[in-house]
């Protein structure tokens, strides 16, 4: 059951008679896998626990995007009653604390993989709980991303409503790339605090 819903289980595929090259065959426990004909040491990983981070880089690097830009904006502008609004301590504290989500989500991503393809580069089978940190993380990253820009558009006023701002198009994305099941905090959050109290995973 997935959000209520019975999940159909894939049809299995059966082919007889058919000849796979060794260089096709990927073991997917135990040492030394061998990598795909030109395809590196990605492509021994188990997707799940690695593929969904292009889309959480995406939307990292959209709510990075939309910090500078946010901040180009709010350096001259002024209020309807002449203040500047580049003064108040309000904005200045907002902007530290979504650029400092930002920055944490981009490192998580940055150090996961990095981890992760050290394993991989070794011909060496990803650890579970390596697998585990980085579907946490893939949901989490995506979660700051979205907390920070949201924080900065909320002080960016109604004029961030108007599709002529580029910023009300950058607040979309981000929250359109967190909304996808593969980014999706409760589920991976969740799966991951089960597996730190040994229960068994979700069905």
């Amino acid at each position: 059951m997935l959000w209520g819903l019975p999940v159909r289980a894939p049809t299995p595929l059966k082919l007889d008679d058919v000849l796979v090259p060794e260089i096709r065959h990927i073991v997917r426990q135990g040492r030394n896998l061998p990598y795909l004909e030109g395809g590196g040491p990605i492509s021994i990983a188990r997707q799940h626990p690695v593929g969904p981070y292009s889309l959480t880089s995406v939307v990292v690097g959209a709510a990075g995007g939309f910090i500078d830009q946010f901040v180009e904006q709010m350096k001259d502008r002024a209020s309807r009653f002449g203040n500047k609004i580049a003064d108040f301590q309000s904005l200045q504290l907002r902007i530290a604390e979504s650029s400092a989500e930002y920055e944490a989500a981009r490192r998580i991503i940055l150090a996961n993989l990095r981890e992760t393809m050290a394993y991989l580069a070794e011909g060496t089978v990803v650890p579970p709980e390596i697998e585990s940190r980085n579907k946490r993380d893939m949901g989490y990253a995506p979660t700051l991303a979205v907390q920070a820009v949201g924080r900065l558009f909320y002080a960016g006023g109604a004029n961030f409503l108007f599709k002529a701002n580029p910023l009300e198009r950058q607040f979309r994305d981000v929250h359109a790339g967190s909304h996808q099941l593969a980014q999706n905090w409760d589920i991976y959050g969740t799966q991951y605090g089960r597996g730190t109290l040994g229960l068994p995973p979700m069905r």
